[in-house]
């Protein structure tokens, strides 16, 4: 096939068009940050939320070390995405998730990390979109079964009726729906982020 995927240490066959880190192993996948960039691969590590305060201290020490150029050597597993010499026959956002969300973002300077959470029923992948310099610039959950597709589809609704009525909501914001429907078999749901900071309440 023109794209092939690779996990692991193997190097892969043909020429790499997108290359990931998984964090902390491919066996025990927790993020997913693209290698291209060191400055999104560390604003998504680095992104801490509300986050318990040993994790956001791990995440603030792997941050450091993606800036020092030290991803490469602590964090050995790879995701790579190659192109064979085969004619390709589809367009390259019908198959790569980057690709289709820098038109939904209408940016090209697009790159994408994974963030896996713990294994349950409804578990749906986050995927961060980034700029090559780490700006934040939206969030798309992945729904992939029957059940989390459906919950996606319901989340997608619910906010966009919020969205029709955001001009009426003064102690919250909602995020914008920029794109939610289908791409190949997955449901998606992308999301502008929010422009407030998080805070704790105690």
């Amino acid at each position: 096939p023109p794209l092939t995927l690779t996990v692991g240490r193997r190097r892969p066959r043909g020429v790499a068009r997108e290359t990931f880190a998984v964090l902390p192993t491919a066996s025990r996948p927790h993020f997913v940050i693209p290698l291209a960039s060191r400055r999104a691969a560390a604003a998504a590590v680095g992104d801490s939320g509300y986050a318990a305060p040993q994790i956001r201290m791990a995440r603030a020490l792997g941050r450091i070390g993606i800036t020092l150029g030290l991803a490469g050597h602590v964090f050995r597993d790879r995701l790579s995405i190659a192109e064979g010499e085969a004619e390709r026959e589809q367009p390259l956002a019908d198959v790569l998730l980057s690709e289709h969300l820098a038109k939904v973002f209408g940016r090209r300077d697009v790159t994408i990390a994974v963030h896996v959470g713990p294994s349950r029923p409804n578990r749906k992948p986050l995927v961060r979109v980034l700029t090559h310099d780490g700006a934040f610039i939206g969030y798309v959950k992945i729904g992939w079964n029957s059940l989390t597709r459906e919950l996606v589809q319901n989340e997608a609704r619910t906010l966009a009726d919020l969205n029709d009525r955001a001009s009426s909501f003064t102690a919250f914001e909602v995020p914008r729906v920029a794109y939610a429907g289908t791409w190949r078999e997955f449901e998606l749901l992308a999301l502008t982020p929010l422009r407030g900071r998080p805070f704790r309440l105690i």
